[in-house]
């Protein structure tokens, strides 16, 4: 299954626990440029999405996870 990179952060972000706002703060990005991109509404910059990676403390193993988690019944809840 292929999933946006929104959809991809959300995932990651919900499964460390935080919220579009702490992630905000971790960054430095607007929370509303957040949604923005979870949403699919805009794609982020390449530094934007270094910072939100490093935030997550994302890895190359998430990825397998997240199309896991994403590939779930529950997945949209």
């Amino acid at each position: 299954m292929n999933i946006t990179l929104g959809k991809q952060l959300k995932i990651v972000r919900e499964a460390r626990g935080f919220s579009q706002w702490d992630l905000a703060v971790r960054t430095g990005l607007d929370r509303s440029r957040l949604s923005l991109i979870e949403n699919g509404y805009i794609v982020p910059t390449s530094e934007q999405l270094a910072k939100i990676r490093e935030a997550l403390s994302w890895t190359p193993e998430l990825d397998e996870l997240v199309e896991k988690l994403a590939a779930s019944p529950d997945a949209d809840k």
